[in-house]
C-alpha cells in the first residue's frame, strides 16, 4: 500500500544488457591492417607486374607484325622490280633495218620513265605505241614480264619490205601496203636490196614516213602485175609512176623498152596482152619497139 505523497519509482530492469566496453588494441589494429594489405595491396602489386609483362608482350607482338609487314613489302618490291636491260627478240631472220637501231630504241624507251621499272605500273600499250611511232615498219610489239624474273622480253614483228621508192631527193623502203618505212640508207647491209621492186616517182609529192605514198589501188595493181609476171617467168624490173598517178611505166627483164599500163584497167588483162605481144615480138611477127608499148587503152596496143 502506498502512502500518499510518495513518488513512484520504477525498478531498474536487470534483464537489460548493455554492450561491454571495447578496449582499443594497436596490435590488433596493426594485424587487421596487415591482413587487409595482404588481401588488397598485394593483389595490386601483382597486377602491376602482370600488366608490365602484358605490355612487353604486346610491344614484342607489334614489333614482329611490323617486321612481317616490312618483309612482305620488300618481297613485293623485289618481285615487281623490272630490269631496264630487256631481252629483245626479232621474229625475222633477216631484218631490213640495222638491228642495233631497235635495241637502242627499246633500251632508251624503257629507261625513259620510272613507271617501266615496276611490273604494276608497266604500260605495255604505251611502250608499243612509242616504238611504232619511231619505227613505222613495226607491226606489233608484245612485252612479256615474267612473274619471278626481272628482265622483260620484248617481241618485235616488222613488215617485210616489198619495194623501193626512188624520188628526186631520196630513196625509201616500202612495205606491201605502200607505206614508206624508212630511207634506204638505213637498210641492213645483209639485206639483198636487189630483190625489191623499184618504183621511180618523179611527181614531187612529199614522202611521210609511216604514211602510204601509193594508193591501195596502185599497190594492188602493181602486186597483181608482179604476180602475173612471176608466173610467166618474165619478172618486172622497175616501175615508174607517171605524173598524175593514173599510169605506170614498167620495165620487164630482158626488154629494152618500157610498157605503159593504166591503173584504171584490169592488171590481169593488161599483163596478158603484153605477154602475147612479147611472144609475137620474139618470133618476129611484130617489130621490136624502140621506146615503148602503150597498153593504156583497152584492147589496143601502140608500139613506138
Amino acid at each position: 500500500m502506498m502512502h500518499p505523497g510518495r513518488k513512484k519509482y520504477q525498478k531498474r530492469s536487470t534483464g537489460t544488457k548493455f554492450p561491454k566496453n571495447k578496449t582499443f588494441s594497436y596490435r590488433s589494429a596493426r594485424r587487421s591492417s596487415d591482413t587487409n594489405n595482404s588481401n588488397g595491396t598485394g593483389k595490386s602489386s601483382l597486377n602491376v607486374q602482370n600488366n608490365g609483362k602484358s605490355l612487353a608482350g604486346r610491344l614484342i607482338s607489334k614489333v614482329i607484325n611490323v617486321l612481317i609487314l616490312l618483309a612482305v613489302i620488300i618481297s613485293l618490291a623485289y618481285l615487281s622490280y623490272v630490269d631496264t636491260n630487256p631481252v629483245i627478240k626479232l621474229d625475222q631472220t633477216v631484218i631490213p633495218r640495222d638491228q642495233a637501231d631497235y635495241y637502242d630504241a627499246v633500251r632508251k624507251e624503257i629507261s625513259s620513265s620510272i613507271a617501266y621499272t615496276n611490273k604494276l605500273t608497266f604500260n605495255s600499250d604505251k611502250f608499243a605505241e612509242n616504238l611504232k611511232a619511231e619505227f613505222p615498219e613495226i607491226n606489233s610489239v608484245i612485252v612479256e614480264i615474267p612473274v619471278f624474273k626481272h628482265r622483260p622480253i620484248v617481241n618485235i614483228s616488222v613488215s617485210d619490205p616489198s619495194a623501193r621508192l626512188v624520188t628526186n631527193e631520196e630513196s625509201y623502203i616500202l612495205d606491201s601496203e605502200g607505206r614508206a618505212l624508212f630511207s634506204e640508207d638505213k637498210i641492213n647491209e645483209q639485206f639483198d636490196i636487189s630483190k625489191l621492186v623499184s618504183i621511180n616517182d618523179s611527181s614531187g609529192h612529199p614522202v611521210v614516213l609511216g604514211e602510204p605514198v601509193l594508193t591501195e589501188q596502185q599497190i594492188n595493181y602493181i602486186r597483181e602485175v608482179i604476180n602475173q609476171s612471176n608466173a610467166s617467168h618474165i619478172p618486172a624490173q622497175t616501175f615508174s609512176l607517171e605524173f598524175g598517178g593514173s599510169a605506170v611505166d614498167i620495165k620487164f627483164q630482158d626488154a629494152s623498152y618500157i610498157v605503159k599500163f593504166s591503173f584504171y584497167e584490169d592488171p590481169k588483162q593488161s599483163s596478158g596482152a603484153y605477154f602475147a605481144i612479147r611472144e609475137e615480138i620474139n618470133n618476129g611477127s611484130v617489130p621490136m619497139p624502140q621506146k615503148y608499148i602503150d597498153l593504156r587503152i583497152p584492147d589496143k596496143a601502140y608500139l613506138k
